[in-house]
């Protein structure tokens, strides 16, 4: 079902986003919404006592990936049934409230001091907070407000959204927010349902525990692996613990702007929104027959996968150290996902198997083993964030050429653009020219190189498109000078040398 929901998604939004991408928030929020009775599940790997739900999805997608859309229209078509059971929710907390407080005025005999309750209960109402939907622009008192009423009225449950995380995480590191650090750093305490409370002269905060929560952190990628000391921060953040926790979507150099571009027509959207809707009913159906404080127990079977899954885990592991006892930071964030990749994906197979059987206590198998295999895919996704710089040296490179195409360039001008330090330059320069080879091959240029000077000490190159130019070759002995013909039936136009 998830993936036919995704299909439909992706035609609402004119296929400009991931099938994995999608399916990541998708998750986000349905796990928000089957966690809210009160959902517990027991596992191997918490045989003493049921645990709540959680489910952190980071998603890094370009500028125009249709990020904030995607939540629309998953709100709009597929998740307005649980707006209704919310004001409901906040409607029984109100009434709960209201009938404490007849109960305690009608105990006081006292004209005055009837008065002045009446006075405080009159405050108490107007200072009634519903729980949102979600927490936007969070702080911890912010949230600490919404895990109150959820302790209180012993179901809710908790989603923070933030769609510029980019922008909150550059002011918390960068720009030392003091707040939005700390926010950061009680996170990880959160994902399993804990929340470390504060005690100072201004503020007192208790522990709260057994709280599910969903966290969707969206943002366009370019800030944090550009800014060197900004991506040096987040990859210590990941290795510290959140990566372990999270599910992360990226992908490099994601264009959906290409020659076999196409848009859904009119009727093709309207399909998909009466399928979205029907997808809504079945949702629905689903969560209401979930029982209020529901233990979901994994099987004797499933429980066997777990272990066997993290047997096959320990043997990618040990390649990590095939060759070296100390790990790069790269690496160590790579185990560490691998490591305790567990725990998510058992977390992420009890919301499969609610949203396949929801009456049944017992996980199977198969839902475990639907949930590595996403895990699998997201594991992807983290190596090429952690791999590749999102605009490389030799990305500038090969833009640089592109924007010079079809004439020579020399190597002092390709200095001088600074796509690395002077000082590395010439170390770095010919490993350039051969990572950007496959780039020019796959876009239909060629790149070549020549010698200039009567010394032959200088060097160029260019990039141009065989369909326009044609590359003559000359040499001066082992060194190949040469220039570039145009193609020109009327007029052979000859670049100089």
């Amino acid at each position: 079902m998830l993936e036919s929901i995704v299909e439909d998604l992706r035609v609402n939004l004119d296929y400009k986003i991931n099938n994995i991408a999608a399916l990541n928030v998708l998750q986000a929020k349905l796990l928000q919404i089957m966690s809210f009775k009160g959902v517990k599940f027991q596992s191997i790997q918490n045989i003493d006592r049921p645990l709540p739900l959680a489910y952190f999805a980071f998603n890094f997608v370009p500028s125009g990936g249709v990020k904030n859309r995607l939540l629309n229209e998953i709100d709009l078509h597929l998740l307005k049934f649980f707006n209704e059971y919310l004001k409901k929710y906040n409607e029984d907390r109100l009434d709960k409230l209201e009938c404490e407080q007849t109960l305690r005025l009608q105990k006081i005999t006292d004209k005055v001091e009837l008065r002045r309750k009446r006075m405080e209960c009159e405050a108490e109402i107007k200072a009634f907070a519903p729980l949102k939907k979600e927490v936007t622009n969070a702080t911890q008192a912010k949230l600490y407000k919404s895990l109150e009423i959820i302790k209180e009225a012993a179901a809710g449950s908790v989603m923070i959204l933030n769609s510029e995380f980019a922008n909150y995480y550059e002011d918390a590191i960068l720009n030392k927010d003091k707040m939005k650090k700390e926010f950061l750093d009680m996170m990880y305490n959160l994902y399993d349902g804990e929340f470390q409370g504060t005690d100072t002269i201004s503020t007192s905060r208790e522990n709260i525990s057994n709280i599910p929560v969903s966290c969707i952190f969206m943002s366009d990628y370019k800030l944090l692996l550009e800014n060197e000391k900004l991506s040096g921060a987040f990859k210590s953040y990941l290795a510290r613990g959140m990566a372990r926790r999270s599910f992360i979507y990226f992908k490099k150099n994601e264009n959906y702007y290409t020659e076999n571009s196409s848009y859904p027509s009119y009727d093709e959207k309207n399909a998909a929104i009466d399928r979205l809707k029907q997808f809504s009913e079945k949702l629905k159906f689903k969560f209401d027959e979930i029982k209020e404080g529901k233990v979901y127990y994994f099987s004797l079977e499933a429980n066997d996968e777990i272990n066997d899954y993290k047997k096959e885990i320990d043997k990618k592991i040990k390649e990590f150290y095939r060759y070296t006892n100390v790990l790069n930071l790269n690496q160590e964030i790579l185990k560490l996902n691998l490591e305790h990749s567990t725990w998510k994906i058992i977390k992420l197979a009890v919301l499969y198997h609610i949203l396949e059987n929801p009456s049944s206590t017992f996980v199977n198998v198969q839902s475990f083993r639907k949930a590595v295999n996403f895990f699998n895919e997201t594991h992807k996704c983290l190596e090429e964030m952690l791999n590749d710089k999102l605009i490389s040296d030799y990305d500038n490179l090969y833009n640089y050429l592109v924007e010079n195409r079809n004439k020579f360039i020399s190597k002092m001008d390709l200095r001088n653009q600074k796509f690395v330090p002077n000082r590395e330059f010439k170390g770095w320069f010919d490993d350039a020219l051969n990572n950007i080879s496959e780039m020019c091959e796959e876009k239909g240029f060629n790149l070549v190189s020549r010698v200039t000077g009567k010394r032959n000490q200088g060097f160029e190159v260019a990039l141009y498109e065989p369909d326009k130019y044609h590359f003559e070759a000359e040499f001066d002995g082992k060194f190949q000078k040469g220039r570039l013909i145009k193609l020109d039936n009327s007029d052979l136009e000859v670049s100089e040398l």
